[in-house]
């Protein structure tokens, strides 16, 4: 073999190394394209190679005919993969992609009948093809499937939406312009350019390439069989190395010279039994398995979905009786008990059990069998503990004896012991076998990673139940502080007229200047209570179907007098047709009504207060969205937020309860109370309420919510603290909801 063979023999290595390393590893379309060029290119590198071995004889012809197929195919399998796998490519690729394959197909059919190549020229490197009357086509096939290639991979970068992405085609227009320029070279001495064909030098760096950012950068993540290749080649040349030199010694030693053809041949053999060998161990292996032990393969399929089912759970009974009825159903003991780490209680305790309760329901910490369990690293056997030669293992021995216990595995993370799983034998009175003890620790490993999962969990409710705590208490007295304020005005007013009143023996005079303040005040208390009492009315909401264009309909008909006595015009408009929402009705007109009436209150005379019905999505949900806009001053950054504050209003005479009450009642409902800047003047109030879903809902409707809160001891100790031994109303005491401050 002449020296100028081995870049075609390189190539064609190295192009079948990186087809069966992708094909091993995945199964998408781009990897079965990948898969198809690479085969060809090793087709094609290997036809090259037979043609530099020179030999321009019958068989070569016939060999060299059957690998044209695989030749012809190539153009079309480059473009095939740059544009196939890839569903964003114009119609203009495709179209190319379809031109190119149908030139192979003609190509292909022809070759037999030499229309391509009609016969073998003789050259100093070796062989080359003498062009028939279609090898045209295949050369404007090749010409169109280089510039093409070279087109999409600039096409890629330019478009590449990431920088991995960016990374990847930078590496597929670096391969095509090393190996597009020097493929097309080896056409040309068919056309009589006396040149070496350099194509499978620059198909040999291409593959170098590939294989380059095949490992460097996980082009197509693969690099897991990198590494199980990379080991199989190691042991390869451990093992077949030494014995194909021993098999040379004794071909020397018998025959007095070694055989070439024989030597490589049995080379060959050796390299072929050592790749294919472990992948045949291990499909027989399994289908072995699965023939002779199907219960087995059974068994682990259950005992992973157990392991799976296990970290879903987030409730700690539900968590011990899935493991518990899980392994009943895989082993059938006749007891079965799990037992969890109870810190206040310095113990581990019982949480679930099969079959005959335990005698035993609580271990202390400084137990034997807790400290047995705190230092094991695998399962405790009470066999193995029976024969221990150590007092403590014994006694724990004796223990399980007692209790009926033949395993006990350990449940324990890095940090310390979470409890135990104490298991019988298996039905039949069998023995564990190792294999299933693996799997017991296995599940074991999970089962404490859940029960750490929901301590953490519980942690953290109780933050949050705390936090809420304080914010409600924070809340409550806020609101008495505002009672107390509200109410203190009038008072003042009462106590100076009942002064004035004494010392001027209750003249007309005075009744008659004083009986519109004192009566404006009394007004003013009467609707801070009316505000209260709406505002803290216990009942819960009435969810159902709501159209949410009809409420908007309903409350702009209520609206229409107010707002034509204030000169402003009510302009509803609808962008959604039948805009459906999960809530309660009469909730949702109450919001719609203060948002309308402050849009009113807010505009100028003369304009307009817009009310929309859309649809909207928000946070990846959809809501029905009404946004009620005015052109009024607007609302300054600053007090954004404190108008959904109990009591803040910038009304002369309001109360400042409506928008904390509107805020409440989105909150109960899971929607959303927004405030927006429009284009122009004015401010835009949008509510959310979320969108009916047949599916979700509908079993609901006629199941309302209850969560109505009450207040503690302690937090009714703090409002008496606050207000002495003045009579409030029940309704005062449970007002809660509407003190929320507005969460960010």
């Amino acid at each position: 073999m002449a020296f100028q063979n081995l870049p075609s023999l390189v190539a064609a290595i190295a192009a079948g190394f990186l087809a069966v390393l992708v094909a091993s590893q995945r199964r998408d379309t781009e990897s079965r394209a990948f898969v198809l060029l690479t085969t060809l290119i090793a087709c094609w590198n290997v036809y090259f190679f037979i043609l530099g071995l020179g030999s321009c004889d019958e068989r070569s012809q016939a060999l060299l005919r059957a690998l044209a197929t695989g030749v012809a195919l190539l153009p079309a399998a480059v473009i095939g993969f740059l544009v196939v796998p890839r569903h964003t490519r114009t119609r203009v690729w495709r179209c190319t992609a379809f031109v190119s394959f149908g030139m192979s197909t003609v190509v292909v059919l022809a070759n037999p009948f030499g229309l391509v190549v009609r016969g073998l020229e003789k050259y100093a490197w070796g062989c080359h093809s003498l062009p028939g009357p279609l090898y045209h086509v295949h050369t404007a096939n090749a010409v169109l499937a280089g510039i093409a290639a070279i087109a999409l991979c600039i096409s890629d970068l330019r478009h590449a939406a990431s920088p991995r992405d960016r990374l990847v085609a930078r590496f597929w227009l670096i391969s095509a312009a090393v190996g597009v320029p020097s493929a097309i070279i080896n056409l040309l001495p068919a056309y009589g350019v006396p040149i070496y064909p350099l194509g499978n030098l620059g198909s040999a760096l291409w593959a170098a390439i590939i294989a380059y950012a095949v490992v460097r950068h996980r082009l197509l993540d693969v690099e897991v069989w990198i590494s199980r290749l990379g080991t199989v080649a190691a042991a390869g040349m451990v093992t077949i190395v030494p014995a194909y030199v021993l098999l040379v010694l004794l071909q020397i030693q018998a025959f007095g010279a070694a055989h070439v053809d024989l030597s490589m041949a049995i080379l060959l053999s050796l390299v072929v039994v050592a790749a294919i060998f472990p992948i045949l161990q291990r499909k027989l292996e399994k289908k072995f398995a699965e023939r002779a032990f199907p219960y087995k393969i059974e068994q682990q399929s259950s005992l992973d979905m157990l392991r799976r089912a296990v970290l879903r759970e987030q409730d700690l009974g539900r968590l011990v009786d899935v493991v518990a009825k899980g392994l009943h159903a895989v082993f059938h003991p006749p007891t079965i008990a799990i037992f969890t780490r109870q810190p206040e209680a310095a113990a581990l305790r019982l949480a679930h059990h099969l079959g005959e309760p335990p005698a035993e329901s609580s271990f202390p910490f400084t137990s034997p069998l807790v400290a047995e369990l705190e230092d094991a690293t695998l399962s405790l056997l009470q066999s193995e503990l029976l024969e221990s030669k150590r007092d403590r293992g014994r006694e724990v021995g004796k223990l399980m004896e007692t209790l009926g216990w033949t395993v006990c595995v350990p449940v324990k993370t890095s940090r310390q012991l979470s409890g135990f799983l104490a298991l019988g034998l298996k039905e039949g009175r069998d023995w564990y076998m190792l294999t299933e003890l693996e799997a017991l620790e296995r599940l074991a490993e999970e089962l404490a990673l859940a029960l750490d999962n929901i301590q953490l969990h519980q942690q953290a409710a109780l933050a949050r139940q705390t936090l809420e705590r304080i914010e409600r208490l924070s809340a409550i007295g806020t609101m008495v502080a505002g009672i107390v304020h509200e109410v203190r005005n009038p008072l003042v007013a009462f106590s100076t007229f009942m002064q004035l009143a004494r010392q001027q023996k209750a003249s007309p005079e005075l009744i008659e200047a004083s009986a519109p303040v004192i009566l404006g005040e009394l007004d003013r208390v009467q609707r801070l209570l009316d505000e209260l009492l709406r505002t803290t009315r216990g009942n819960p909401p009435k969810f159902g179907e709501v159209d949410l264009g009809q409420c908007v309909r309903d409350v702009a008909a209520l609206l229409k007098p107010p707002a034509k006595q204030a000169h402003v015009v009510l302009e509803p408009k609808f962008l959604s047709d039948s805009v459906t929402v999960f809530a309660d009705a009469d909730r949702v007109r109450q919001v719609l009504f203060n948002l309308g009436m402050n849009a009113i209150e807010a505009a100028p005379e003369g304009t307009t207060v817009t009310i929309t019905v859309a649809r909207a999505s928000k946070n990846g949900r959809m809501y029905g969205e009404v946004s009620v806009r005015d052109t009024g001053p607007g609302l300054p950054q600053e007090l954004r937020e404190k108008v959904f504050q109990p009591f803040f209003t910038t009304k002369a005479d309001g109360t400042g309860l409506g928008l904390a009450l509107c805020l409440q009642i989105t909150e109960e409902h899971g929607g959303y109370l927004d405030i927006r800047d429009p284009q122009g003047p004015g401010i835009i109030f949008a509510v959310g309420f979320p969108e009916f879903i047949p599916e979700v809902h509908a079993p609901l409707v006629d199941d309302p919510r209850k969560d109505e809160l009450q207040l503690t001891p302690e937090e009714e100790a703090h409002i008496r603290a606050l207000v002495g031994n003045i009579k409030l109303p029940p309704e005062v005491l449970r007002l809660v909801r509407q003190t929320r401050i507005k969460k960010s």
